[in-house]
C-alpha cells in the first residue's frame, strides 16, 4: 500500500506531504487544484515516469532550482522508500529505493552496470509501468483502456498480474542455470556434454596410440645397439688421430712463428744499419759545428737585433702620433664645414622670419572681452525689441479682426469703428517705430562684429610676429656662437696640419727598420735552430767525442756481418724455434689430414644416425607417456560427463513442465485467474445495471479476450456505449484488484473515474467501492463529484485548491 507520498516543487505543489491511511481515500478539489499531480509524483517516484509529457522541465515549480518526490510504500509487511530527485530543468540529480529498516537497496538508473531503481520496483512490486497503469494506478482518462487490449497483450497482463511472468523468468533463470553447469562441465572435463561419444573415441585412439609407440620404441633401440659399439671403436681411433693433429698443428704453427721471427729479425738489423748508415755522417758533421763555437756568433746577432727593434719601436710611436693628427684634421675639417652650413642655414631662416612678420595697428590691441559684451547688450536689445514688435503685431491682428467684425475678439463686446481705427493707426506707428529701431540695432550688431574680428586677428598677427621674433632672436645667438667656434676649430686645425706633414717620412723609415729587423731575427733564429738541433740530436744519440762514432762504425759492421749468415744462426730465439721443428717433423711422420677426415667424417655419420634414432626413442616413449597421461584424464572425465548427462535431463524435464510460460502450471495459474476475474467483474457489473449479465474473460492457446453477455445473449464490446464501456472496465478492474490484493500490490488508484457515468451509475461506483472495501486494502479516488461521496464513510478525504498558483492540501 501507499503510506505517504512527498512532494516538493513538483508541478504545482511547492510543498506537500500527504499521510494515506488504509481503505478509501478520497482527492476532491476543483480542475487544475494539483489532485492528478500526486498520481505523477507517484509513478515517477516509482518508475521515472509520469504524464506531463517527454521533456521533465514541465514538472518543475516554477521559479525553483530543483525538487523532489519521496513515496514510501510497503509490500507484504516489508516497508520501502523510494526518491527521485530532479533540478530546474527537469534533469535527473538522483534515484535511491531504500528498506525502512535495513538501509539502501540500489541507487541510480545505471542499467548497464546492473543499477537501477525502476527495475528494483518493478522486481518488488511484481509489474512494470505499463502494467501497473492496468492493475493499480488507473490515470484520467485511461479507465476504459483495459476494453481495448488486444488479446494477446490482455494475456501478457494476466501472466503480469499472477506471477507467470515469474515463472518464465525462473525458466530463463534455470536454463541459464543449466548452460552455466553445461559450461562448468566442459571447463572440468574439456569435453561438453554432448560430446560423450567424441569422447569415448578419443580414449581408444589414445589406447591405440600408446601401444603402438611402446612397440616402435622397442624396435629402434634393438637397431641402436650395434651402431654404438661401432661408434665406440671409431672414437678412440679419432682421439688418437686427433692428438697427431694437434702436433702437426703445433708444426705448422712453428714453422710460421719461426719465419715471421726472421723475416721480423732481418727487418729490425736492415733498419738499424741504415740507422747508423745515416747517422754517422751527422754526428761528424754536428761534432764539427759544435767545436767552432757557434754561441759567440749569436750572441752578437741579438746585440743587433735588440737595437733595431728599439729604434722600430720610436719610429713607429711618432708615426703612431702623425697618424692621429691626420684623422685629428680631417675630423676638425668637417666640424668647420658642418658649422659654416649651419651658420648659413641660421642666417637664411632670420632672412625668412623676418619677411613673415605682418604690420600691426596698435590701436586694436584692446580686450576682446570688453568688445564681446558690448555685442551682447546689443544682441539683448534686439531680442527686448522682436518680443515687443511681436506682440504689437498680435495686437494689431486684434484690431484688424474688430474692424471687421466690430466686436471685440478677447471679451466679446460691441466697439465702434472710429475707436478701433484710432487706435489700430497707433499700433501701427509703434510697430514702425519699433522696426526702425530693430534695423538700427542690427547695424550696430554688424559693426561690433567686425570690430570683434579685427581685435581678435590683431591679437593672432600680435601672437605670430612675438613667435617670430624670438626665433630670429635665437638664432642670431647661435650664429655668433658659431662664427666663435669655427675661429677656436681653424687655429687648432693648423696645430695638427704641422704634425701630420711627418707621415710619409715615418712610414718610409719604419718600413726600412722592418726590413732590417726581420733579416736580423732570420739570423739569430736560424743560429739557434742550428745550435739547438745539432746538441739535442748528439744528446740524443749519447755521442759527446769522436770515440762515440767510432763504436757507431764498428756496431754496423757487426749487423752486416749477420744479414749475410744463415737463419737459423740469426739470434738465440731463432735457434730454438728452428731446433722444435725438427723434433715435431720427426713425431708427426705418420699423420695424414686426408685419413683424419675420412675418420671423421664416419663417426659424424654414425652418431648422427644415432642421435636420430635416440631422438626417434624419445619422441615415441613421449607419445606413449603423454597417451597415457591423456588416458588418466579422460576416462574418469567420461564417467563424469555420463552422470552430468543424466541430470542435465532432468533438470530439461523440470524446466518445461513446470517453469515454461504456456506449460502446465502456468496454463492452470492463468486458468484461475481467467476464472476468477470473470466471477469477480460478473458481480461488479451487475451493480451498475448496464443490462450486461455476465462478463467472461475467454482463454485460447495464445490470447485471452473479453466476452460480455445480456439476457439476449453475447453483445461485441465494440457496440457498447461510452458509459458502458466504463463501467465494464471499472468490473474487470476492480476484479484484477481483488485477484491481486493478497500479493503485492494490495492498492488501486482511480484518477477520475466518473467522469463518463451517470448519475445512477456513479452510485452503482461508489456501492462498489464501499464493497472493494474489504477485499482490497487500499483505494485512492480522485474525482471533482465531491457530492457522491458526502454521506459515504470513507477513511480521508483529501481537499485540494490552489492559492496564489500554488497547490495547499488540507485533510478532513
Amino acid at each position: 500500500m501507499i503510506e505517504s507520498v512527498e512532494l516538493v516543487n513538483f508541478l504545482s505543489h511547492r510543498n506537500t506531504n500527504i499521510i494515506l491511511e488504509d481503505g478509501v481515500n478520497i482527492f476532491v478539489g476543483n480542475n487544475g487544484s494539483g489532485k492528478s499531480s500526486v498520481v505523477d509524483a507517484i509513478t515517477y517516484a516509482l518508475y521515472g515516469e509520469h504524464t506531463r509529457g517527454r521533456n521533465n522541465v514541465n514538472i518543475v515549480f516554477r521559479g525553483t532550482s530543483g525538487g523532489y518526490s519521496r513515496v514510501i510504500f510497503s509490500v507484504n509487511g516489508r516497508k520501502y522508500v523510494v526518491e527521485r530527485k530532479f533540478d530546474k530543468k527537469g534533469r535527473l540529480e538522483g534515484a535511491v529505493l531504500k528498506d525502512a529498516e535495513s538501509g539502501l537497496i540500489v541507487a541510480g538508473e545505471r542499467k548497464q552496470y546492473g543499477e537501477s531503481v525502476e527495475e528494483a520496483v518493478t522486481r518488488i512490486l511484481g509489474l512494470d509501468y505499463e502494467k501497473i497503469k492496468i492493475v493499480a494506478i488507473v490515470q484520467q482518462g485511461e479507465l476504459d483502456s483495459i476494453v481495448n487490449y488486444t488479446p494477446k497483450d490482455f494475456k501478457d497482463l494476466i501472466n503480469s498480474v499472477v506471477g507467470i511472468n515469474m515463472l518464465g523468468e525462473a525458466s530463463e533463470t534455470m536454463g541459464r542455470a543449466i548452460d552455466i553447469f553445461r559450461s562448468m562441465v566442459a571447463k572440468k572435463y574439456g569435453y561438453g556434454i554432448d560430446s560423450i561419444e567424441q569422447l569415448k573415441k578419443d580414449i581408444e585412439s589414445f589406447r591405440e596410440i600408446k601401444k603402438k609407440a611402446e612397440a616402435e620404441a622397442k624396435m629402434i633401440k634393438d637397431e641402436l645397439q650395434p651402431i654404438q659399439a661401432e661408434l665406440e671403436k671409431l672414437e678412440d681411433e679419432l682421439r688418437h688421430m686427433s692428438a697427431l693433429k694437434a702436433k702437426s698443428d703445433e708444426l705448422k704453427a712453428v714453422v710460421t712463428q719461426f719465419k715471421r721471427h726472421v723475416s721480423e729479425k732481418r727487418a729490425e738489423l736492415e733498419k738499424k744499419r741504415k740507422d747508423l748508415e745515416r747517422d754517422i755522417p751527422l754526428a761528424i758533421n754536428y761534432l764539427d759545428f759544435i767545436s767552432a763555437d757557434p754561441e759567440k756568433k749569436l750572441s752578437y746577432a741579438e746585440n743587433e737585433l735588440n737595437a733595431l727593434e728599439s729604434e722600430l719601436q720610436n719610429t713607429l710611436t711618432s708615426l703612431k702620433i702623425a697618424i692621429d693628427a691626420t684623422k685629428k684634421v680631417e675630423k676638425l675639417i668637417r666640424d668647420i664645414d658642418s658649422m659654416k652650413l649651419e651658420k648659413e642655414k641660421n642666417e637664411k631662416e632670420i632672412t625668412q622670419l623676418k619677411t613673415l612678420i605682418k604690420p600691426l595697428e596698435k590701436s586694436l590691441l584692446i580686450s576682446e572681452k570688453d568688445v564681446e559684451n558690448e555685442l551682447e547688450k546689443i544682441r539683448a536689445q534686439i531680442e527686448e525689441r522682436e518680443k515687443e514688435k511681436a506682440r504689437l503685431e498680435e495686437l494689431l491682428d486684434n484690431y484688424k479682426l474688430i474692424e471687421k467684425d466690430g466686436v471685440c475678439p478677447v471679451c466679446g463686446s460691441f466697439v465702434s469703428g472710429e475707436d478701433a481705427n484710432n487706435k489700430r493707426n497707433h499700433v501701427e506707428e509703434e510697430l514702425r517705430k519699433i522696426s526702425e529701431n530693430i534695423e538700427e540695432l542690427r547695424k550696430q550688431e554688424a559693426n561690433v562684429k567686425k570690430r570683434l574680428d579685427a581685435v581678435r586677428d590683431a591679437h593672432k598677427i600680435e601672437l605670430e610676429n612675438s613667435k617670430y621674433e624670438s626665433q630670429i632672436l635665437l638664432l642670431n645667438e647661435n650664429v655668433k656662437k658659431l662664427e666663435t667656434f669655427i675661429l677656436e676649430k681653424e687655429s687648432e686645425l693648423n696645430e695638427y696640419k704641422e704634425i701630420a706633414a711627418k707621415v710619409k717620412d715615418l712610414q718610409a723609415l719604419s718600413e726600412t727598420l722592418k726590413e732590417k729587423k726581420k733579416a736580423a731575427e732570420e739570423n739569430v733564429n736560424d743560429l739557434r735552430k742550428k745550435i739547438t738541433e745539432a746538441k739535442t740530436w748528439l744528446l740524443s744519440k749519447g755521442i759527446s767525442s769522436k770515440n762515440d762514432i767510432i763504436l757507431m762504425q764498428n756496431e754496423l759492421l757487426n749487423i752486416a756481418n749477420k744479414l749475410s749468415g744463415p737463419d737459423s744462426e740469426i739470434d738465440q730465439e731463432a735457434a730454438m724455434l728452428y731446433k722444435r721443428i725438427e723434433l715435431l717433423q720427426k713425431e708427426t711422420a705418420e699423420y695424414s689430414e686426408e685419413k683424419y677426415a675420412n675418420l671423421e667424417k664416419k663417426v659424424k655419420e654414425l652418431s648422427d644416425k644415432a642421435n636420430k634414432m635416440s631422438e626417434q626413442i624419445v619422441s615415441k616413449e613421449t607419445m606413449a607417456m603423454n597417451a597415457e597421461e591423456s588416458l588418466k584424464k579422460l576416462e574418469p572425465a567420461f564417467e563424469g560427463l555420463k552422470k552430468a548427462a543424466v541430470y542435465v535431463e532432468k533438470f530439461q524435464r523440470i524446466r518445461e513442465r513446470i517453469f515454461h510460460r504456456d506449460g502446465e502450471l502456468a496454463k492452470g495459474l492463468r486458468s484461475w485467474a481467467v476464472r476468477s476475474i470473470s466471477a469477480f467483474a460478473t458481480d461488479y457489473i451487475q451493480l451498475f445495471g448496464t443490462g450486461i449479465s455476465e462478463i467472461k474473460i475467454s482463454e485460447e492457446e495464445s490470447k485471452v479476450g473479453i466476452e460480455c453477455y445480456t439476457s439476449s445473449g453475447f453483445q461485441d464490446i465494440s457496440t457498447l456505449s461510452g458509459g458502458e464501456k466504463v463501467a465494464v472496465a471499472v468490473a474487470i478492474r476492480f476484479a484484477i484488484a481483488k485477484l491481486v490484493s493478497s500479493g503485492a500490490i494490495d492498492f488501486i488508484i482511480m484518477d477520475e473515474p466518473t467522469n463518463y457515468l451517470d448519475e445512477e451509475r456513479k452510485k452503482a461506483f461508489v456501492d462498489l467501492v464501499r464493497n472493494m472495501g474489504d477485499a482490497i486494502r487500499q483505494i485512492i479516488i480522485i474525482t471533482h463529484d465531491r457530492e457522491i461521496f458526502e454521506n459515504e464513510s470513507v477513511s480521508a478525504v483529501f481537499n485540494f485548491e490552489k492559492v496564489n498558483g500554488e497547490s495547499k492540501v488540507s485533510k478532513s
